[in-house]
């Protein structure tokens, strides 16, 4: 028969072995992926950082979906830019009209992700008015 140590200690081992593999969030120094069927888009980078109403930038990041119809961008103060091009580890967007510096997030159906700064630099006339550009001409 076994003595009550050697089953505490093969149970503490268990204990601690189903503990890492459910809970932790990190494995070798690397973050797991989000298995979660909703999971929680995130942005690691905006290219480029100063843009103008009416350009296109990236986004670079991870759990953005697959489509176009994944979600949203949306610029301060709260305005949706035109989708060119969503996957689900890069977007390009254009900045749209109003758009100001500020705060720029990727919202999917699941969750908003984290945010971040894009200066949106708005052209000027030379008494110092914002110069509204004429639409395109087909």
């Amino acid at each position: 028969m076994y003595n009550g140590s050697v089953i505490r200690g093969v149970l503490l081992g268990l204990l601690v072995l189903l503990t890492s593999l459910c809970c932790n969030d990190h494995v070798a120094g690397q973050e797991k992926e989000d298995a979660s069927p909703c999971p929680t888009p995130y942005i690691k980078i905006i290219k480029p950082k100063l843009a103008q109403p009416g350009q296109e930038i990236t986004i670079r990041g991870r759990r953005f979906g697959e489509y176009e119809e994944s979600g949203d961008v949306i610029f301060t103060p709260g305005l949706s830019g035109r989708i060119m091009y969503w996957r689900n580890n890069r977007i390009r967007v254009e900045v749209p009209p109003g758009a100001q510096t500020g705060e720029v997030v990727v919202k999917t159906k699941c969750a908003a992700s984290n945010s971040e700064f894009l200066k949106v630099e708005h052209e000027t006339s030379q008494d110092g008015s914002d110069v509204k550009k004429q639409p395109a001409l087909e």
